[in-house]
């Protein structure tokens, strides 16, 4: 006879045999387990927790569950017999994934990303997405390496996931469905856009800059090798330099700029990449490329 109390599930049902059952747990609830027949006498009958005597009769009784109960439970008679062998595996709900999406690739293609739940119990996790034209669900691809997808996703980052959206149409509005699942249950969140408004190209890429006299600067670089189409979808950038105090130029449209600065200083140059007609928001901005001018002579 089993008595379980709220939040737990058990994937077996409980009876005298070797093989070990196991059972989960919301931290914080309570567990009764009974391992005799109601007609067994119940003398000499004991629970041990990981081999060591853990309660004696044939009732195991947990008020308060936490993490630490986590472990292996075996219920014996009178002569040291197996009547009963649970796994307890006290854990957590998920909790609705925080959910941010973005089109570096517009506009076909978009990425959404969430931070993957450090929970004591497995989770995985189920992506879909739909488009209010076709009403068709399709399964939004998570990616085994999303490091090296997008410049989008910094490596100080917390560790996260990431799926990639297909086939993405203008003007469309998608709803975007993540929802992780682990043994205690599931929890979703649906996030609804049009592609318009999450663009955010990568960064540029092959910054260069160099000297040209003592206060003039080229500054050189290529466009996101992530974007689609520059023909139809062109670009503009953005410079910004910094000394000990800040300072800012741009937007430009094209990949070269000249700028006049002071001679002797050391300058810290970075660049972004945004849609042509501002659509969603400038990309990251590159690496610091750090140049000092030349002194007038």
């Amino acid at each position: 006879m089993t008595s379980l109390l709220g939040g737990v599930f058990c994937s077996n049902d409980l009876e005298p045999v070797e093989e070990t059952k196991d059972m989960y747990v919301t931290v914080g609830f309570a567990v009764s387990v009974n391992c005799v027949e109601s007609e067994m006498e119940p003398v000499g009958v004991q629970w041990r927790l990981d081999g060591q005597v853990f309660q004696p009769g044939p009732l195991l009784a947990l008020h308060n569950v936490s993490l630490e109960d986590r472990g292996i439970y075996t219920c014996h008679g009178p002569r040291g017999e197996l009547l009963l062998r649970l796994a307890l595996k006290p854990g957590h709900p998920p909790s609705k994934p925080k959910v941010r999406c973005w089109s570096p690739t517009y506009p076909t293609k978009a990425h959404c990303t969430w931070k993957e739940q450090t929970l004591s119990l497995s989770t995985h996790y189920i992506a879909t997405y739909s488009d209010d034209k076709k009403l068709v669900t399709k399964q939004c691809r998570i990616l085994s390496d999303p490091g090296s997808l997008s410049a989008n996703l910094l490596p100080s980052s917390p560790p996260g996931m990431v799926c990639l959206l297909d086939d993405l149409a203008f003007f469309t509005s998608y709803l975007v469905n993540i929802t992780a699942v682990n043994p205690l249950g599931r929890a979703s969140s649906i996030l609804s856009f049009m592609v318009e408004d999450i663009v955010k190209p990568d960064p540029p890429v092959e910054v260069h800059v160099a000297p040209e006299t003592f206060n003039r600067l080229s500054v050189k670089w290529a466009p996101p090798p992530t974007w689609s189409n520059l023909d139809f979808f062109p670009l503009k950038y953005k410079l910004q330099f910094h000394w000990e105090n800040d300072g800012s130029v741009g937007p430009y449209e094209s990949t070269c700029k000249r700028l006049r600065l002071v001679p002797g200083r050391t300058y810290s140059i970075q660049v972004c990449a945004m849609e042509l007609l501002d659509l969603g928001e400038c990309s990251a901005w590159t690496t610091p490329v750090r140049t000092t001018m030349p002194r007038q002579r």
